[in-house]
């Protein structure tokens, strides 16, 4: 064994006057930080391999716990190493000495979304409430990442990992958890063949969060419907489509008015359209403004005054409930 006398102030193990050993562990008497390692992404390289693991005395006898080096000691595991090379900081240390160690010797390494959530999760556990926003930035944690996986510091594990995996953005979790665990799941569970936008993720849960509360049903029950399991059992739709094809049903069932209304619509618009592959008419969204465009597409001029021909002989009356369809219903 060797040793280094290091003493500098502020040191990575924040002790004043500690030493430092170089030695050759047995790997039965190493141990991870509990609660603040993940094991995760690409195996070390043979040359970080050699690279000795930085560790502490515990106060049990011939114990140490790996202050940095939790992936290569994984690593050595997995090949069953049975001594590892350590350098071992002489110093008194408890569980939240040991941590704080961890953390200063990883700031200078970008974390992984799973190992700032355990980094806050072990803060939370460890630290008084009036410390824990300065503990987080010596993680190097920032002040707006710590907001936004605030409400994931609660969260069963199940909806960690949807958010480590992309099934739930992580802006999103905060109204996600307001619902019950059995709708949680149902919406894991129904969408876990595909991975959903943010944008869709958003409508979705908005619209079946709202739906539910209206009818006094369950989301559980709500995605259990008849019309939106034939969707999701259907082998002649691809993922997008179903997707594509079930935000037409929610959105019937959350504006069923404006849902009617569009259909009504669009079946004048296909009555008055001469030509669908080359006309397209499309209204404002939400009928909010009153008009309608109608884009055409040409590639010679016969076909443009032949079509623009037939778009002057609709009927205006056509064209007025086109423009204002609100306005042409209540006329009835």
């Amino acid at each position: 064994m060797s040793t280094i006398r290091k003493s500098p102030a502020g040191s990575a193990a924040d002790c004043r006057d500690a030493s430092l050993a170089f030695d050759m562990l047995p790997a039965s008497s190493l141990a991870m930080p509990a609660g603040l390692c993940e094991i995760s992404g690409e195996t070390p390289s043979e040359d970080a391999l050699v690279m000795p693991l930085v560790v502490c005395r515990t106060g049990k006898a011939a114990r140490y716990s790996i202050v940095d080096g939790c992936k290569r000691f994984h690593a050595h595991r997995k090949r069953r190493t049975k001594r590892i090379p350590c350098a071992i900081l002489h110093c008194p240390a408890d569980k939240k000495a040991i941590g704080f160690m961890r953390m200063r010797l990883n700031r200078g390494r970008l974390l992984s979304l799973a190992e700032k959530i355990l980094t806050l999760k072990w803060i939370r556990r460890h630290c008084e409430k009036r410390e824990r926003m300065t503990v987080a930035d010596m993680a190097g944690i920032s002040r707006q990442e710590q907001t936004r996986l605030a409400p994931l510091l609660s969260a069963r594990k199940r909806v960690t990992g949807a958010v480590l995996s992309g099934a739930l953005d992580i802006g999103l979790v905060r109204g996600f958890l307001l619902m019950s665990r059995a709708d949680q799941d149902a919406f894991l569970d129904t969408f876990r063949p595909c991975r959903l936008s943010y944008q869709t993720q958003r409508e979705f849960l908005e619209w079946l969060t709202e739906i539910s509360r209206r009818d006094r049903v369950t989301v559980c029950s709500l995605l259990k419907h008849a019309d939106i399991q034939t969707v999701l059992r259907s082998r002649k739709l691809n993922w997008p489509q179903r997707v594509h094809k079930i935000r037409g049903l929610l959105h019937a069932l959350r504006f069923p008015r404006l849902s009617e209304a569009e259909s009504r619509w669009n079946r004048l618009a296909s009555a008055a359209n001469p030509s669908p592959a080359k006309v397209c008419f499309a209204h404002s969204p939400a009928f909010e403004k009153d008009r309608f465009e109608i884009r055409v597409t040409v590639s010679d001029p016969r076909d443009a005054k032949r079509l623009l021909g037939r778009l002057a002989s609709v009927p205006e009356t056509t064209y007025a409930s086109l423009i204002c369809p609100l306005a042409a219903r209540r006329d009835r």
